[in-house]
């Protein structure tokens, strides 16, 4: 706290320095030493840095704006806010580091690292969903990275409770058991005895689940690759590009590529009306996962094409010289985006 500039240390030292404040400034609840790390930043920014330490910069800034969000934790007026700043910049700074294109020659522990601390914020918002993703990728390139074994199983449980279907429900609490359990592993890794609280919570709640549900022998849930993907090879190859793409309408799609979830069986769940009010909700629900589909098929076909439609025969166009793409599945394609889009109002309108 007593240095003014990092001017006169070299890159390696002044990286120790600021690493340091910030972590410092988190355990003793010190705002201005978070403060005085964000002005280093600022004051590193600027430096002809490394590609590694231009990421590192980008994880340590991340850091620095999660203390100043924990000042706010126990604020539930501040916390509940839908407008979040700290946020913001934590998620910024972190992507920042992800789309990089060193990252992927970065030190594994570091990607998984910056990987994990972007899906727990992300996770935090609301957005398990795009959360799941990146603690995938986190343990891709770290298999046995603990905290995002944890979070993921974490993520998972509070998934399920979201969810109607029963059956859908115990398939997402054997795949969190599963990454709970190998969280608390002996092969699992942990940076430091800080993580211990958070083992704590995996402990607890893989508890829980065990006593929810009955776990069975083996690593997985049984019959997640026996099911069907259609009867031709069209149809087949159709489906397992929105397996892969995680398109079908289930939140079975979310659990990795299993032939379980090529279908779209989303639904409403059970709910009562007057005898005589006719079914608008369930025709409402039915058009918008009709014009999903259909836009999701359009999209593929798109995509597919390698020649021109006769369609596109005989058709003048004048060259413009400014690269233009004129073609039927080219139409089809921005005909998906326009329908998919369109859907948005129509959800906030059901769900109003």
């Amino acid at each position: 706290m007593g240095l003014e500039s990092l001017a006169r240390l070299d890159d390696e030292k002044a990286f120790q320095y600021l690493g340091s404040l910030i972590d410092s400034a988190f355990h003793l609840g010190r705002p201005e030493g978070t403060d005085k790390a964000l002005a280093w930043s600022d004051e590193l920014e600027v430096r002809p840095l490394s590609a590694a330490n231009q990421m590192l910069l980008d994880y340590f800034r991340a850091n620095a704006w999660e203390n100043r969000k924990n000042l706010h934790i126990h604020d539930k007026e501040k916390a509940w806010r839908w407008t979040q700043p700290e946020a913001l910049q934590q998620i910024l700074f972190l992507r920042r580091a992800v789309r990089r294109a060193e990252f992927p020659q970065w030190e594994s522990v570091r990607q998984a690292e910056v990987l994990t601390n972007l899906a727990n914020q992300l996770n935090t918002l609301g957005r398990f969903v795009e959360a799941l993703n990146y603690w995938t990728r986190a343990l891709v390139v770290r298999q046995n990275f603990g905290m995002a074994l944890g979070n993921r199983g974490l993520a998972l449980s509070i998934y399920a409770r979201a969810l109607f279907d029963n059956g859908h429900k115990r398939i997402f609490l054997l795949f969190s058991h599963h990454d709970l359990s190998a969280a608390l592993s002996e092969s699992a890794y942990y940076e430091s005895e800080q993580d211990a609280p958070a083992k704590n919570a995996f402990r607890q709640r893989k508890e829980e689940i065990e006593a929810l549900i009955t776990i069975p022998k083996g690593k997985e849930p049984p019959k997640l690759h026996e099911h069907s993907i259609g009867d031709t090879d069209e149809e087949r190859r159709y489906r397992q590009w929105v397996l892969y793409e995680k398109l079908f309408l289930t939140p079975l799609n979310d659990l990795g590529y299993h032939s379980i979830a090529a279908c779209d069986t989303f639904t409403l769940p059970s709910f009562v009306t007057a005898i005589n009010e006719p079914p608008t909700w369930i025709g409402f629900f039915n058009q918008m996962k009709q014009e999903y589909v259909s836009a999701r098929w359009m999209l593929y076909e798109g995509m597919q094409v390698s020649a021109p439609h006769f369609s596109d025969k005989n058709v003048t166009l004048y060259n413009t010289l400014d690269y233009p793409s004129y073609s039927l599945a080219v139409e089809r394609t921005k005909s998906a985006f326009r329908t998919a889009y369109s859907l948005f109002d129509k959800i906030g309108f059901f769900l109003k």
